[in-house]
């Protein structure tokens, strides 16, 4: 990779001694030994915003070189702001997916017949569900492409989501519940790798916290729902429940409303041009390249793109394998559609029933009694208010993270957070009461969510394109087996002893944190 490129006309690699780099005028620069041999200037000047392109050391890999550079000529603007929302919503499926749950048990438990462990099964099943998921969309995407993954994972948020509303039995609310848990799945781990590959070194760090943004306002706009939908008290729960459609199945209906508008608008996005250039598809990664350009630059429709097909790294990745046939078409829609719904013919005609009689009707009713004894005297008006606080303060946490996170690194902002997270859990052992509760809660909120933020952002960039999503969807999938045992043991260790979930809720975070201060900084790596 120190050579030239035999066939081409012009070359982006990089050759010891001599530093060459793409400009905006798609020249090539000649820099001299020593300006070569300071990469701290060169990352200053990036930081800088200046409009000549960042050149990289020669061992850079030769598609990520290229990529960063053809990224940066297409430009920030109108593009990266669309993709933001897309994914965004993608994004708040996940935390709408986690919280739901938590305000809809209170008057689902009626209509369901839920005993105490139904209703611990019930929260642990999304987890169940999203490590699955996590898994499998995380190995699709880096098989079948960011946006076709993620379009498919979404998709199956969105109709398994929508059917848990209309489930009339545990069981099979539980099974709608466990697949919408695996389509949301692959969310995180998609959604980073897919938005990230379209934003510059320069800008990654700050454009990744706030589509965290996102992360924060889904959980927002589920506690507003669920005050506006859900009954507060136990008398119009039971109330509701004579209705044959309860208020918490429409509040079912609109928190799968975010993951349905991500589908429609990732039907008309394209696919990530990183990940194109990994499979060898160099010109459609031009296309896509192109078509940023010329959203960004919407206002002058004179401008050109200044890389061409010609300075396009052909043959220097592995073959495709020819069996192998790639669609990016917008028809992959119906495709899924059709291939799901292969149907025998079940059609019931007249003259099929000739001659015949039943026997052994007896009528079953669908939903069977109820013998579990509810406290009706309950008001979930506070509940629904602590929640919405909870949320509220991770916004500015968030946008206080990305002010921070190029500046300071990411390992630095996850070590801190973490560290004083650790520190703050033993004050748990002081709170006596709701109004200490709350605030506690907040301010924990507060410094917990730029550390994790930094992390997901730290776990995007570590690794090569062609294991990403495989490698976040792994350590996802991990996360949720915590979350697997939060929500099994921990309720119960709360009645015994408040010692065990604080201390264990510390020692986590305080270990995370010093391992942190081992993690190398990844804020200048390639995509």
């Amino acid at each position: 990779m120190n050579g030239p490129l035999d066939g081409l006309e012009s070359v982006s690699l990089m050759q010891h001694g001599i530093g060459r780099s793409y400009t905006t005028d798609s020249g090539m620069n000649t820099k001299e030994e020593n300006d070569f041999a300071s990469p701290q200037k060169d990352s200053e000047r990036g930081r800088e915003g200046k409009e000549e392109l960042d050149y990289m050391e020669s061992d850079a890999p030769l598609l990520s070189q290229f990529h960063e550079d053809a990224i940066q000529q297409a430009g920030m603007g109108a593009f990266q702001r669309i993709l933001l929302m897309v994914t965004g919503l993608g994004l708040a499926a996940d935390t709408i997916e986690l919280f739901v749950v938590a305000y809809v048990i209170p008057s689902a438990e009626v209509e369901l017949c839920m005993s105490g462990r139904d209703k611990g099964w019930l929260a642990a099943i999304t987890f169940v569900g999203m490590m699955i998921g996590a898994m499998i969309w995380g190995t699709l995407s880096d098989t079948i492409g960011r946006r076709r993954a993620l379009l498919s994972a979404l998709f199956v948020n969105a109709v398994f989501g929508l059917m848990t509303a209309f489930m009339p039995t545990y069981g099979i609310f539980m099974t709608t519940r466990l697949c919408s848990g695996i389509g949301v799945g692959g969310g995180i781990p998609i959604v980073f790798a897919y938005y990230c590959e379209f934003i510059a070194r320069t800008d990654r760090g700050r454009h990744l916290s706030w589509l965290l943004i996102f992360w924060a306002i889904g959980g927002v706009f589920t506690a507003l729902m669920a005050w506006a939908i859900i009954p507060r008290t136990g008398i119009t729960v039971v109330l509701d429940e004579q209705h044959h459609f309860s208020s918490w199945r429409m509040f079912l209906v609109v928190c799968s409303l975010p993951s349905f508008v991500a589908v429609i608008g990732l039907y008309f996005m394209p696919e990530s041009p990183r990940f194109l250039l990994e499979k060898g598809r160099d010109v459609e990664a031009m296309m896509v390249y192109k078509k940023i350009f010329k959203w960004n630059n919407s206002h002058n429709p004179k401008a050109e793109y200044q890389l061409t097909e010609l300075e396009l790294p052909s043959g220097t990745h592995r073959p495709l394998r020819s069996n192998v046939q790639h669609s990016t078409d917008k028809g992959f829609l119906t495709d899924l559609y059709y291939s799901f719904n292969q149907f025998l013919d079940t059609d019931f005609y007249d003259y099929r029933f000739e001659n015949c009689r039943m026997t052994n009707n007896t009528f079953r009713a669908l939903v069977p009694g109820c013998e579990l004894d509810f406290d009706y005297n309950i008001h979930y008006k506070d509940v629904f208010q602590e929640n919405l606080i909870g949320q509220l303060t991770m916004i500015p946490g968030t946008i206080i993270a990305s002010m921070i996170m190029d500046r300071i690194g990411r390992s630095r902002i996850m070590c801190a957070s973490m560290l004083v997270s650790g520190l703050s859990a033993f004050f748990i052992w002081f709170l006596n009461t709701k109004t200490s509760i709350i605030v506690f809660e907040a301010i924990f909120n507060f410094i917990f969510v730029s550390g994790w933020n930094a992390l997901d952002i730290a776990t995007t960039e570590a690794f090569p394109t062609q294991i990403r999503t495989t490698a976040y969807g792994f350590l996802s999938a991990t996360s949720r087996i915590a979350g697997i045992l939060g929500s099994l043991c921990f309720g119960n260790f709360i009645y015994v002893s408040r010692t065990i979930p604080m201390l264990t809720t510390s020692a986590v975070l305080l270990v995370g944190g010093l391992v942190a201060t081992r993690m190398p900084e990844t804020r200048d790596a390639l995509m």
